[in-house]
């Protein structure tokens, strides 16, 4: 895959690793710092863009959200947690 090559091109030379496990460690480390600017960018694009972009935006972001954990989650078992078998 040639885009993940240029991906991994820039994060092993800026930071060693990818940037999502950084960020990761970060938002782990200092949550609160995390919680007040994602707040604090939120409030701003509401501000300036609207509250009916800004929910749309945040009904398309959640969206893919959930089909994420649908497609990219854990691996899929069939019949995974049913009772009796």
């Amino acid at each position: 895959m040639k885009w993940y090559n240029s991906y991994q091109w820039w994060w092993s030379r800026i930071g060693g690793r990818p940037w999502t496990w950084a960020a990761r460690d970060s938002y782990h480390e200092t949550p609160l710092i995390w919680i007040i600017a994602l707040l604090a960018a939120g409030a701003l694009i509401g501000h300036y863009c609207g509250m009916v972009r800004f929910l749309v935006f945040l009904s398309i972001f959640l969206i893919g959200t959930i089909f994420g954990h649908f497609f990219w989650g854990e691996p899929w078992i069939k019949d995974q947690g049913e009772k009796g078998k």
